[in-house]
Protein backbone atom coordinates (compact mmCIF):
# COMPACT_ATOMS: atom_id res chain seq x y z
CA UNK A 1 0.00 0.00 0.00
CA UNK A 2 1.10 3.65 -0.63
CA UNK A 3 -0.02 7.52 -0.64
CA UNK A 4 0.64 10.35 -2.48
CA UNK A 5 -0.45 13.88 -2.40
CA UNK A 6 -2.65 15.26 0.10
CA UNK A 7 -5.70 17.07 -1.61
CA UNK A 8 -7.55 19.79 0.52
CA UNK A 9 -7.95 17.35 4.03
CA UNK A 10 -8.31 14.66 1.67
CA UNK A 11 -5.86 11.93 1.79
CA UNK A 12 -4.99 10.48 -1.95
CA UNK A 13 -3.95 6.75 -2.30
CA UNK A 14 -3.81 3.53 -3.31
CA UNK A 15 -3.98 -0.07 -2.02
CA UNK A 16 -3.43 -3.64 -4.18
CA UNK A 17 -4.84 -6.60 -2.76
CA UNK A 18 -3.32 -10.12 -3.64
CA UNK A 19 -5.46 -12.25 -5.71
CA UNK A 20 -3.96 -15.80 -4.55
CA UNK A 21 -3.78 -19.13 -6.98
CA UNK A 22 -5.45 -21.49 -5.27
CA UNK A 23 -9.58 -20.21 -5.65
CA UNK A 24 -11.46 -17.35 -4.65
CA UNK A 25 -10.84 -14.94 -2.44
CA UNK A 26 -13.67 -12.23 -1.25
CA UNK A 27 -11.79 -8.48 -1.75
CA UNK A 28 -13.15 -5.20 -2.09
CA UNK A 29 -12.94 -1.42 -2.37
CA UNK A 30 -10.87 0.37 0.12
CA UNK A 31 -11.37 3.91 -1.39
CA UNK A 32 -13.83 6.83 -2.14
CA UNK A 33 -14.51 8.72 -5.31
CA UNK A 34 -12.01 11.92 -5.32
CA UNK A 35 -14.96 13.79 -7.13
CA UNK A 36 -18.17 12.34 -8.28
CA UNK A 37 -18.55 8.37 -8.39
CA UNK A 38 -16.44 5.49 -8.60
CA UNK A 39 -17.03 3.06 -11.68
CA UNK A 40 -15.52 -0.33 -11.79
CA UNK A 41 -12.96 0.34 -14.30
CA UNK A 42 -10.89 2.39 -12.39
CA UNK A 43 -10.13 -0.19 -10.45
CA UNK A 44 -7.24 -2.12 -11.96
CA UNK A 45 -5.18 -5.39 -12.05
CA UNK A 46 -1.15 -5.54 -11.99
CA UNK A 47 1.76 -8.05 -11.76
CA UNK A 48 1.48 -8.58 -15.31
CA UNK A 49 3.85 -7.74 -18.16
CA UNK A 50 2.19 -7.81 -21.65
CA UNK A 51 -1.06 -8.94 -23.14
CA UNK A 52 -3.29 -10.05 -20.81
CA UNK A 53 -6.76 -11.83 -21.10
CA UNK A 54 -9.42 -13.67 -19.01
CA UNK A 55 -7.43 -15.49 -15.96
CA UNK A 56 -8.50 -12.53 -13.16
CA UNK A 57 -12.34 -11.77 -12.67
CA UNK A 58 -14.35 -10.24 -10.60
CA UNK A 59 -18.13 -11.65 -9.58
CA UNK A 60 -20.97 -10.04 -8.11
CA UNK A 61 -23.23 -12.53 -5.76
CA UNK A 62 -27.15 -12.99 -5.76
CA UNK A 63 -28.57 -13.16 -2.01
CA UNK A 64 -28.14 -17.09 -1.79
CA UNK A 65 -24.80 -17.28 -3.12
CA UNK A 66 -24.89 -17.73 -6.49
CA UNK A 67 -22.94 -15.97 -9.03
CA UNK A 68 -24.91 -13.00 -10.16
CA UNK A 69 -22.31 -11.24 -13.06
CA UNK A 70 -18.75 -11.97 -13.57
CA UNK A 71 -16.22 -9.31 -14.77
CA UNK A 72 -12.47 -10.52 -16.64
CA UNK A 73 -9.39 -8.20 -16.49
CA UNK A 74 -8.25 -8.09 -20.31
CA UNK A 75 -5.19 -6.03 -21.60
CA UNK A 76 -4.90 -6.59 -25.15
CA UNK A 77 -2.43 -4.02 -27.30
CA UNK A 78 -3.92 -3.60 -30.99
CA UNK A 79 -1.81 -5.12 -33.74
CA UNK A 80 0.85 -2.74 -34.62
CA UNK A 81 0.60 -4.62 -38.32
CA UNK A 82 -3.51 -4.38 -39.06
CA UNK A 83 -4.81 -1.00 -38.99
CA UNK A 84 -8.39 -2.18 -38.22
CA UNK A 85 -6.99 -3.90 -35.03
CA UNK A 86 -8.48 -2.31 -31.58
CA UNK A 87 -6.99 -2.56 -28.19
CA UNK A 88 -8.84 -4.14 -25.55
CA UNK A 89 -8.51 -2.28 -21.53
CA UNK A 90 -10.40 -3.00 -18.76
CA UNK A 91 -13.21 -5.14 -17.20
CA UNK A 92 -15.39 -6.55 -19.75
CA UNK A 93 -18.31 -9.08 -19.06
CA UNK A 94 -19.23 -12.60 -20.69
CA UNK A 95 -20.47 -10.83 -23.83
CA UNK A 96 -17.22 -9.19 -24.14
CA UNK A 97 -18.71 -5.57 -23.81
CA UNK A 98 -16.72 -2.95 -21.41
CA UNK A 99 -18.78 -3.13 -18.06
CA UNK A 100 -20.58 0.07 -16.66
CA UNK A 101 -20.72 -0.15 -13.16
CA UNK A 102 -20.92 2.31 -10.30
CA UNK A 103 -18.78 0.73 -7.26
CA UNK A 104 -18.80 2.12 -3.32
CA UNK A 105 -16.82 2.35 -0.68
CA UNK A 106 -17.00 -0.72 1.12
CA UNK A 107 -18.29 -3.21 -2.12
CA UNK A 108 -16.81 -6.36 -1.86
CA UNK A 109 -16.70 -9.11 -4.72
CA UNK A 110 -16.06 -12.68 -4.93
CA UNK A 111 -12.54 -12.57 -7.27
CA UNK A 112 -10.59 -15.49 -8.75
CA UNK A 113 -7.14 -15.68 -10.29
CA UNK A 114 -4.50 -18.21 -11.53
CA UNK A 115 -1.51 -16.52 -9.92
CA UNK A 116 -0.58 -15.09 -6.63
CA UNK A 117 1.84 -12.36 -8.77
CA UNK A 118 -1.65 -10.70 -9.37
CA UNK A 119 -3.07 -7.73 -7.26
CA UNK A 120 -6.51 -5.78 -7.89
CA UNK A 121 -5.63 -2.81 -7.24
CA UNK A 122 -8.03 0.30 -6.29
CA UNK A 123 -7.50 4.49 -5.69
CA UNK A 124 -9.24 7.42 -4.55
CA UNK A 125 -9.97 9.47 -1.74
CA UNK A 126 -9.25 7.63 2.09
CA UNK A 127 -12.23 8.40 3.66
CA UNK A 128 -11.05 9.17 7.30
CA UNK A 129 -14.33 9.44 9.25
CA UNK A 130 -16.45 5.97 10.03
CA UNK A 131 -17.70 4.33 7.64
CA UNK A 132 -21.26 2.89 7.54
CA UNK A 133 -21.94 -0.18 5.25
CA UNK A 134 -26.07 -0.90 5.33
CA UNK A 135 -26.98 -4.58 5.38
CA UNK A 136 -30.05 -5.84 3.54
CA UNK A 137 -32.92 -8.39 4.86
CA UNK A 138 -33.42 -10.44 1.92
CA UNK A 139 -30.37 -12.84 2.34
CA UNK A 140 -26.38 -12.39 2.32
CA UNK A 141 -24.19 -9.21 0.63
CA UNK A 142 -20.32 -8.98 0.10
CA UNK A 143 -18.57 -5.94 1.67
CA UNK A 144 -15.19 -5.53 2.21
CA UNK A 145 -12.98 -3.41 4.87
CA UNK A 146 -13.56 0.23 3.15
CA UNK A 147 -9.99 1.38 4.88
CA UNK A 148 -6.75 1.09 3.28
CA UNK A 149 -5.31 0.04 6.67
CA UNK A 150 -5.75 -2.96 8.63
CA UNK A 151 -8.78 -3.14 11.35
CA UNK A 152 -9.52 -5.19 14.54
CA UNK A 153 -12.37 -6.82 14.07
CA UNK A 154 -13.44 -5.65 17.71
CA UNK A 155 -13.04 -1.86 16.44
CA UNK A 156 -16.01 -2.98 14.66
CA UNK A 157 -19.62 -2.32 15.54
CA UNK A 158 -23.45 -2.86 14.41
CA UNK A 159 -25.33 0.02 14.13
CA UNK A 160 -29.39 0.68 13.51
CA UNK A 161 -30.56 -1.14 16.96
CA UNK A 162 -31.44 -0.31 20.42
CA UNK A 163 -31.68 -2.51 23.68
CA UNK A 164 -30.24 -6.37 23.64
CA UNK A 165 -28.96 -7.75 20.28
CA UNK A 166 -27.52 -11.39 19.75
CA UNK A 167 -26.55 -13.10 16.81
CA UNK A 168 -28.51 -12.39 13.59
CA UNK A 169 -26.05 -10.14 11.82
CA UNK A 170 -22.67 -12.02 11.21
CA UNK A 171 -19.85 -12.10 8.74
CA UNK A 172 -18.17 -15.06 7.27
CA UNK A 173 -14.95 -15.78 5.79
CA UNK A 174 -14.92 -18.27 3.03
CA UNK A 175 -12.56 -20.43 2.00
CA UNK A 176 -11.07 -20.57 -1.94
CA UNK A 177 -13.73 -23.25 -2.90
CA UNK A 178 -16.58 -20.81 -1.65
CA UNK A 179 -17.45 -23.01 1.53
CA UNK A 180 -17.73 -20.75 4.96
CA UNK A 181 -14.11 -20.64 6.90
CA UNK A 182 -15.33 -18.98 10.10
CA UNK A 183 -18.30 -16.90 10.99
CA UNK A 184 -18.53 -14.14 13.76
CA UNK A 185 -21.62 -13.10 15.35
CA UNK A 186 -22.16 -9.53 16.44
CA UNK A 187 -23.63 -9.76 20.31
CA UNK A 188 -24.61 -6.86 22.64
CA UNK A 189 -25.95 -7.73 26.01
CA UNK A 190 -26.26 -6.09 29.21
CA UNK A 191 -25.63 -7.74 32.07
CA UNK A 192 -28.44 -8.51 34.49
CA UNK A 193 -28.54 -6.24 37.22
CA UNK A 194 -30.57 -7.83 39.30
CA UNK A 195 -28.16 -10.99 38.85
CA UNK A 196 -24.45 -10.26 40.71
CA UNK A 197 -22.90 -13.09 38.20
CA UNK A 198 -24.25 -11.71 35.19
CA UNK A 199 -22.02 -10.71 32.66
CA UNK A 200 -22.15 -8.35 29.59
CA UNK A 201 -21.50 -9.54 26.12
CA UNK A 202 -20.27 -7.57 23.68
CA UNK A 203 -18.31 -7.38 20.15
CA UNK A 204 -18.08 -10.07 17.70
CA UNK A 205 -18.72 -13.57 18.45
CA UNK A 206 -17.35 -17.03 17.44
CA UNK A 207 -19.62 -20.15 17.20
CA UNK A 208 -18.14 -21.19 20.24
CA UNK A 209 -19.27 -18.01 22.20
CA UNK A 210 -15.51 -16.83 22.63
CA UNK A 211 -14.68 -13.01 22.02
CA UNK A 212 -13.00 -13.41 18.14
CA UNK A 213 -9.34 -11.88 17.76
CA UNK A 214 -8.74 -11.22 14.60
CA UNK A 215 -7.19 -8.43 12.37
CA UNK A 216 -8.87 -7.47 9.55
CA UNK A 217 -6.31 -6.82 6.36
CA UNK A 218 -6.32 -3.68 3.94
CA UNK A 219 -9.20 -5.17 0.82
CA UNK A 220 -10.23 -7.90 2.84
CA UNK A 221 -13.88 -9.57 2.24
CA UNK A 222 -16.79 -10.77 3.69
CA UNK A 223 -20.38 -12.61 3.50
CA UNK A 224 -22.53 -10.59 5.91
CA UNK A 225 -26.06 -11.44 6.60
CA UNK A 226 -28.81 -9.66 8.61
CA UNK A 227 -32.45 -9.49 8.64
CA UNK A 228 -33.16 -5.97 8.79
CA UNK A 229 -32.50 -3.03 6.40
CA UNK A 230 -32.35 -1.36 9.17
CA UNK A 231 -28.52 -2.39 10.11
CA UNK A 232 -25.59 -1.18 9.19
CA UNK A 233 -21.57 -2.48 9.97
CA UNK A 234 -19.61 0.24 10.96
CA UNK A 235 -15.99 0.24 10.64
CA UNK A 236 -14.21 2.99 12.87
CA UNK A 237 -12.28 6.31 11.72
CA UNK A 238 -8.88 6.68 10.85
CA UNK A 239 -6.43 8.47 13.03
CA UNK A 240 -4.72 9.47 10.12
Amino acid sequence: MAFGDVVSSDVVGYAGKETGDEGCTALGISFAAVSGTMDIQDISVTGYEGDFAGSVYMQTLTPNGYTDKTFFWVDLAADPEDPDSEAFHGWYDENDELVSRTVSIGDGFWTASDSSAYKIQSAGRVVKSSVAIPLGDEGCIMIANPHPTTVDIQDVSVGGYEGDFGGSVYMQTLTPNGYTAATYFWVDLAADPEDPDSVAFYGWYDENDELVEKTIAVGEGFWTASDSTDYSIVFPALNL
